[in-house]
């Protein structure tokens, strides 16, 4: 299943490189791998349409020893005119080792909040509000009987706990943050992302897969709202084929009570190995109905 969140796949990215240093045996491995994605689409309502560049993403990671690797993720995102912005490319650069078990990060990352997996066009509601990109600091983990413990600090106010299990066909985690996306450079904090925790779960039957994802923040003043967002997604995989449908709702900070909804259906194609074609139509609370194409690459 694809994964439309460019952060969550810089996430990604960052945990199979701490999982690689922790969990593979020792055997001659590449001096450096290389993975990345192109995302492009085509959106359109009744007025008019936008042909986008969304993402381009390069992931470089370079085994320096059997036990401590370097990651660096390059990654631009279009702003709010379609434009790939030229700066501020490092999403990521990291190195990642292993110490008796326990697998460590240090350097900037995408602290883990939350999953935001989709098999469509559009992102999870909760994206927005969970954005914990750009952390500069240090991440422990460590994996017991099939649960993974991670912990996360940039500095005293500036954490992160989760907790994660996998299996075959099935997958849960709670992640929490607090202040994660603070500015440390002076200016005002962020008052999206003081607090939040992060419920989330995915369970396949046969070749249909559900997908539940609920994101909770609060706000540092009693004069806001608490934001509260779920994401419910069912799709169903034909061969090449997989169509989806999902239900994105809930309060943003500041807002009232389901004023973010958003209902979607779309169908992918898998046109050959790492390119997907997605179709999807959505229609967002109080706004036009849109149509969207985009094709993905990865690497």
């Amino acid at each position: 299943m694809k994964n439309n969140n460019a952060i969550a796949l810089s996430i990604l990215a960052l945990g199979m490189s701490v999982n690689t240093v922790a969990e593979t045996e020792k055997e001659n491995k590449e001096k450096f791998e290389f993975s990345g994605a192109i995302e492009a689409s085509y959106q359109k309502d009744r007025t008019a349409g936008e042909t986008l560049v969304d993402t381009v993403e390069l992931g470089i990671v370079a085994n320096l020893s059997e036990s401590l690797n370097a990651n660096l993720i390059l990654k631009s995102e279009a702003d709010a005119n379609g434009d790939l912005p030229t700066s501020g490319l490092v999403d990521g650069a990291t190195l990642n080792g292993d110490i008796k078990g326990i697998s460590f990060t240090l350097g900037k990352f995408g602290a883990p909040f939350g999953v935001y997996e989709s098999a469509l066009v559009s992102d999870s509601a909760g994206k927005g509000i969970g954005d914990t990109s750009g952390v500069k600091g240090v991440m422990l983990a460590t994996k017991i009987n099939g649960v993974t413990l991670s912990a996360w600090s940039g500095n005293s106010k500036n954490n992160g706990l989760s907790i994660a299990y996998e299996a075959d066909n099935f997958a849960f985690g709670i992640d929490s943050i607090r202040d994660a996306a603070a500015d440390t450079s002076g200016g005002a904090t962020d008052t999206i992302n003081n607090k939040g925790v992060a419920i989330h779960a995915q369970a396949t039957f046969g070749h249909s897969t559900v997908i539940i994802e609920q994101i909770k923040v609060d706000a540092d003043t009693a004069a806001e709202e608490d934001g509260q967002l779920t994401q419910v997604e069912l799709n169903h995989t034909i061969g090449d084929w997989t169509f989806a449908v999902s239900q994105n709702k809930g309060t943003t900070t500041n807002g009232t009570k389901d004023d973010t909804k958003t209902n979607a259906y779309g169908v992918s194609y898998v046109l050959d190995e790492g390119a997907t074609l997605t179709m999807e139509n959505n229609k967002k609370k109080n706004a036009k109905r849109i149509t969207s194409v985009k094709l993905v690459y990865e690497f």
